[in-house]
């Protein structure tokens, strides 16, 4: 069977429109296909399976934090079934709508080169990004914040917001 899900969706349609029954097997993957693609995010997994629209998708923007944060986070929206880059960018749609503001980062106690620092790569739209930017900017100018919030900024307060660490194990903001 096929892993891709646009190519088992394709092979689903086409078996079942086959005259006769088709084999359970192929039904079972048939339905699962179906249920991903209707799933939350089911058309984002979908979209991204689009030969054309490949090279149409969002850039990547980059996000430094510490591994175990980056971990927490990939495996909090593995266990709920949401795309870290659709999350990112509901956050930048909220801040721009006035309806999130991030508070403001907590710089690190320690060396950036002392921690255990990487990257997490998530997709955003290059005009809801200058968007946020510039929505920060307008908040800082206006007095209504002290600082001007930036899309990583953003993107990383709404991420912890909605995928919260556990208790215990809280990462140190940046």
């Amino acid at each position: 069977m096929p892993s891709n899900l646009r190519q088992r969706l394709t092979t689903a349609a086409a078996k079942l429109r086959e005259p006769g029954t088709p084999d359970p097997g192929v039904l079972a993957d048939a339905a699962e296909a179906i249920d991903e693609a209707l799933a939350p995010n089911g058309w984002s997994k979908l979209r991204r399976t689009e030969p054309t629209a490949v090279s149409k998708l969002s850039p990547n923007k980059s996000i430094h934090m510490e591994r175990s944060l980056r971990t927490h986070l990939h495996q909090a929206a593995e266990a709920k079934g949401v795309a870290l880059s659709d999350l990112a960018e509901e956050g930048l749609r909220l801040f721009i709508a006035g309806k999130y503001v991030p508070e403001r980062p907590q710089r690190a106690a320690t060396n950036p080169d002392e921690r255990d620092s990487v990257t997490l790569n998530v997709a955003l739209d290059k005009d809801l990004r200058a968007q946020a930017d510039a929505r920060g900017k307008e908040l800082k100018d206006a007095g209504e914040l002290d600082w001007a919030p930036k899309t990583t900024q953003i993107v990383k307060a709404y991420l912890l917001h909605v995928l919260p660490m556990p208790t215990a194990t809280k990462a140190k903001g940046k």
